[in-house]
């Protein structure tokens, strides 16, 4: 039978994977009724790909790209990078998250062209079509 990890070696696991991972942190945080509260989505040198966070933002809001907009967070007008942070507005404009990590320029290119493209959550990324189809 396997002994489940002790605290202190869960935290010295996650110490030696964080040197593995040096680039940026894009963290998404939801607002009820959503099953998940918090996303974090981690790639690259320069961070996350925009698209890959709408991506992962549609699905958590079970949702259509369309069907968000992002806007500036006012306490961070002027921040870029890490410290950019941005409110997802639903279509009746209320709070549905706040992403930290991603300005809401590039949230809203990223949406929009997810849009026009047709993506919705559930799709078969390689092929187009439906996963249970």
């Amino acid at each position: 039978m396997a002994s489940a990890l002790s605290f202190a070696d869960a935290a010295a696991m996650r110490a030696a994977l964080a040197d593995n991972d040096t680039g940026p942190l894009v963290v998404i945080e939801l607002r009820p009724p959503c099953a998940s509260e918090r996303i974090e989505i981690s790639g690259g040198f320069d961070g996350p790909d925009p698209v890959q966070v709408v991506k992962s933002l549609c699905r958590a809001l079970e949702c259509g790209p369309g069907a968000v907009a992002a806007v500036i967070d006012p306490t961070a007008h002027g921040l870029r990078g890490q410290e950019a942070r941005c409110y997802v507005l639903d279509k009746a404009d209320r709070r549905v998250a706040r992403i930290c990590g991603l300005s809401f320029a590039y949230v809203n290119v990223a949406a929009s062209a997810l849009a026009n493209s047709g993506w919705r959550p559930g799709m078969n990324r390689e092929m187009g079509a439906r996963a249970d189809a």
